[in-house]
C-alpha cells in the first residue's frame, strides 16, 4: 500500500526531478533535476511559492541537503558534473555558491554532519569510490580532508550518525561516524575519533546483506534506544534495517520487505518512528511506502489511518519528502 500524497507541487523543472528536501522547519523545499538546476520553494499548508533557481551545475543534479539553521540558510547540491556545491542565501532570495568540492566522477550524495559536532561539515560520496569531507573554519575558509577510499566500484550514498549515537563518546573523546552505500553491495561504517583523528573502518563496519548496488543508506535518529540503527535499500529489492546493540558489536540485519523492483531511497522521520521507502513498480512508476517497527521488533507497513495521524504530526511529511 503506497502512501497518499498530502499535496503536490508542479516544480516547473524541464526534466526529471531526482530529489526533494524540506528544511529544518519544513517551511522551504529544495528540488533538483536533470535540467541542471536546483529550485527553492516556500511551503505552507497546501500552498507553495517559488523562491528562486540555482544554476551552477553542468549536468544532472542528483541530490540536495539543507544544513542546520544555526549556520544560516545553507544548502548543498551534487551532480553528474563531478561537483558538490555549497550554496548560501546571503539575503532573502539571493543565493551565492560559497564553495565547490570537486571529485573525479559523478558526485552522488551529500550529507551534513550533526550540528553539535562543531563546525559546518559536509560529506560527499562519488562514483570514484571516495568520500570527501569538507569543513568550514571559523574564518569562513573551507578545508577538505584527504579523500576516504570507500568502495572500488563506486559509492552511491552517505549518511551521518546522530551526535548522541551509541559510541559517540569514547575515552573522553567525541567519535563521529558515517555510513556509506556501495556499488559492491555493501554498507560500510566509518569512524573518526577526535578533531584530528583519521577516518577508519569501524569495528564490524562492513555490512553485507545485499546482492546488487546499495542505492541508499540512512542512519536513524537517536531516540533513547540503546542501539544504533541503519536502513539500507538496493537494486535487489531488499530494504534492510541494521541494528547494533553494543559499541563495536555486530550489526544484525532485519529485512523490512523485499520488493519486486529496485528500491531507490530510504528516509527516517524526525523521531525515527517511521521509515519511508521509495521503490519502483512493474509499471515503472515510483511509489512511497511507510513502515514502523512493532514492539516485537518486526516491521509492518503503516495503514491509511496511521499515515494520516503521522502526517498531522509532521512525521510522514518529513520522511516522505526525504525519500523523494
Amino acid at each position: 500500500m503506497a502512501a497518499t500524497a498530502i499535496h503536490s507541487i508542479d516544480t516547473q523543472h524541464a526534466d526529471m526531478v531526482h530529489d526533494a528536501q524540506l528544511d529544518y522547519y519544513s517551511r522551504r523545499l529544495a528540488t533538483c533535476s536533470s535540467d541542471k538546476t536546483v529550485r527553492i520553494y516556500t511551503v505552507a499548508g497546501g500552498d507553495h511559492a517559488f523562491d528562486g533557481e540555482l544554476t551552477g551545475h553542468d549536468g544532472p543534479v542528483w541530490e540536495v541537503s539543507w544544513a542546520h539553521p544555526k549556520f544560516g540558510t545553507v544548502l548543498a547540491s551534487c551532480g553528474y558534473d563531478r561537483k558538490a556545491i555549497v550554496w548560501r542565501e546571503s539575503t532573502p532570495g539571493a543565493w551565492v555558491a560559497e564553495h565547490t568540492i570537486k571529485a573525479d566522477s559523478s558526485v552522488n550524495s551529500v550529507a551534513w554532519a550533526p550540528h553539535e559536532a562543531g563546525g559546518l561539515t559536509l560529506a560527499c560520496a562519488s562514483s570514484d569510490g571516495n568520500i570527501r569531507v569538507a569543513t568550514r573554519s571559523v574564518g569562513g575558509a573551507w578545508e577538505e580532508s584527504e579523500p576516504l577510499s570507500d568502495s572500488t566500484e563506486g559509492t552511491l550514498a552517505v549518511t551521518w550518525a546522530p551526535s548522541t549515537h551509541l559510541g559517540a563518546e569514547l575515552a573522553g573523546k567525541t567519535t563521529l561516524r558515517l555510513a556509506t552505500a556501495g556499488c559492491d553491495g555493501s554498507v560500510r561504517v566509518w569512524a573518526r575519533t577526535g578533531a584530528d583523528g583519521a577516518w577508519v573502518l569501524d569495528t564490524n563496519g562492513l555490512l553485507s546483506g545485499h546482492s546488487r548496488w546499495v542505492r541508499d543508506v540512512a542512519w536513524a535518529p537517536a531516540t533513547g534506544l540503546l542501539a544504533n540503527q541503519l536502513a539500507s535499500c538496493s537494486e535487489d529489492g531488499r530494504v534492510i534495517v541494521w541494528e547494533q546493540r553494543s559499541v563495536g558489536g555486530e550489526w544484525s540485519p532485519k529485512t523490512v520487505r523485499t520488493f519486486d523492483a529496485p528500491v531507490w531511497r530510504v528516509s527516517w522521520s524526525l523521531t525515527g518512528g517511521i521509515l519511508a521507502v521509495t521503490s519502483g513498480d512493474p509499471s515503472g512508476e515510483a511509489a512511497v511506502s511507510l513502515f514502523k517497527q512493532t514492539l516485537l521488533g518486526d516491521w509492518v507497513e503503516v495503514d491509511a489511518a496511521e499515515v494520516d495521524a503521522a502526517a498531522a504530526s509532521g512525521e510522514a511529511k518529513q520522511a516522505a519528502a526525504g525519500s523523494a
